[in-house]
């Protein structure tokens, strides 16, 4: 025999993490969730809730499920919302604390929990038993917090607070070890006022997975234990139509998937025949209690079974389709590979025809290369001297640069220094600037020869491509450089022609 204890919330608020020292006990809403701001960086809520239970012993309690009405969602990118909750032995003021006194110890193991957009306007269903049974090891007062699953996750969802008309509320089925000490407080807090909406249930009786809520969604209504059998069946037949109209939506989904694989569309199909199975065996146990049915709740249940039937059809449609396209695809793989064999076999030609070749048409055949390498070499040497003579201008060419740097080096130095300059000082200068002129006056003599030189080589370079027939594509390169080297030598011959050296009054 069991007992069931139904306790709505005591109290609640929530906290925001850019209002720490705010409560909004008053509210009727509950926010969980995080979101970012550019300016402001991220802004946490949390909830919390208090209810208080006594006499209840943690071997006493089989389950205990969390109850929260969804008024809204601002869903992550995966159209989904991730939270925690945790119970919180301390003896909290709900009404009085703030975010800088939230407590630091005493809470539970954490559990996990998802829910999605479909869940707005309904009552959530969270299976929270080892969390109950741990704070009834404590005190009578139970307080739950509910907090964002990713601090980052720019969402957030709207939940009814204890002053709203659909409050939290939990449901604790004990064993009935004694029942005289079994206390349901259903009839005293008329809980049955607060559960007249859908409850979108989300939880595993298995203990062991409590951390690991499932999404899998069933839609169920609250009834009064003493509800006649008729109204019951009634109540279930409402149950069956809403089960097929979401087999019907997640059909609807189907259809988008179908063109993924036909490994993820078995799957789909066959958990949605689980479904149906579980559809089938709840109409098959209302059966037996359908005298009080009305005509028009069977008409439509027939209406829905007939549409489910025509979505399944189309369905298997399409999957022939699949089938007939992979067969198609085959067929071209087939045809690939035939093209591939031929390709094989004229290469298996051309290897038994070479064979044939006649030695002669072998030997002017070698003879030619034996000539063309023996060009081939010639030219390597001439673009190994050319290389040579390009690698002494870059050197020369280097040198130059190094000493006009060197040049600018002194002239900026003498510029800082000129203004403390002694008399004396300024004659020693003026000699030291004449070497310098007499420096710059080599140079420039040097660069018009090594300009003469650069474009004496080129001329050579191009009279020399011109009489040979092969590919002379390196030493047209070669030409090139050196056209660009005689270039720049121009370009240093008139950098040094605009320097001036004077003495210094």
């Amino acid at each position: 025999m069991e007992n069931s204890i139904k306790a709505i919330c005591n109290t609640s608020t929530y906290l925001d993490k850019y209002h720490s020292n705010t409560n909004f006990s008053n509210n009727e809403s509950l926010l969980v969730g995080s979101i970012n701001n550019r300016s402001l960086g991220n802004n946490r809520y949390i909830s919390l809730l208090n209810f208080q239970l006594s006499e209840l012993s943690p071997d006493s309690i089989k389950k205990a499920y969390l109850y929260l009405f969804i008024e809204d969602i601002k869903p992550d990118y995966k159209n989904s919302f991730g939270f925690g909750i945790l119970g919180n032995y301390s003896n909290v003021d709900i009404a009085a604390i703030d975010w800088s006194s939230l407590p630091k110890k005493d809470y539970t193991k954490l559990l996990n929990h998802i829910i999605h957009g479909y869940n707005v306007g309904y009552y959530l269903k969270i299976n929270v038993t080892s969390l109950i049974r741990s704070l009834a090891t404590h005190n009578e007062s139970y307080n739950i917090f509910l907090l964002p699953q990713n601090q980052d996750s720019n969402s957030i969802i709207k939940l009814s607070s204890f002053e709203s008309k659909y409050p939290p509320y939990l449901d604790i089925i004990t064993y009935n070890i004694d029942s005289t000490n079994n206390i349901d407080l259903s009839e005293e807090l008329n809980i049955e006022t607060y559960i007249e909406e859908h409850v979108e249930e989300n939880t595993y009786d298995d203990e062991e997975t409590e951390t690991n809520n499932s999404e899998d969604i069933s839609t169920s209504k609250e009834s009064s234990n003493v509800e006649r059998d008729s109204v019951k069946n009634q109540e279930e037949v409402t149950l069956i139509n809403h089960l097929l109209n979401k087999v019907v939506e997640i059909l609807v989904n189907q259809d988008l998937k179908l063109n993924y694989s036909n490994e993820s569309l078995s799957e789909e199909i066959s958990s949605l025949s689980n479904k149906l199975a579980n559809i089938d065996d709840k109409i098959s146990s209302l059966d037996e209690n359908s005298t009080n049915l009305k005509q028009n709740d069977i008409e439509t249940l027939n209406i829905n079974m007939s549409s489910l039937n025509k979505i399944l059809v189309n369905q298997d449609l399409k999957l022939n389709s699949l089938n007939s396209y992979s067969e198609s695809l085959g067929q071209e793989i087939n045809s690939l590979s035939n093209k591939v064999a031929n390709i094989d076999d004229k290469i298996s030609l051309l290897d038994e025809n070479s064979t044939n070749l006649r030695q002669s048409d072998i030997e002017t055949l070698n003879i030619n290369i034996s000539s063309l390498d023996e060009v081939l070499a010639n030219q390597d040497l001439k673009l190994n001297s050319l290389n040579s003579y390009n690698e002494s201008l870059s050197e020369e060419i280097s040198s130059l640069s190094s000493k006009l740097a060197n040049i600018d080096d002194e002239i900026s130095l003498l510029d800082e220094k000129f203004v403390s300059l002694k008399q004396n000082d300024i004659e020693t200068l003026n000699i030291n600037m004449s070497s310098l002129s007499n420096e710059i006056l080599e140079l420039k003599a040097l660069l018009p020869n090594l300009s003469v030189n650069l474009e004496n080589l080129r001329e050579a370079i191009n009279d020399f491509t011109k009489t040979e027939k092969l590919d002379f594509s390196n030493l047209n390169s070669v030409s090139s450089q050196l056209l660009e080297l005689s270039s720049d030598l121009n370009s240093l011959t008139k950098l040094i022609g605009s320097i001036s050296v004077e003495p210094i009054n």
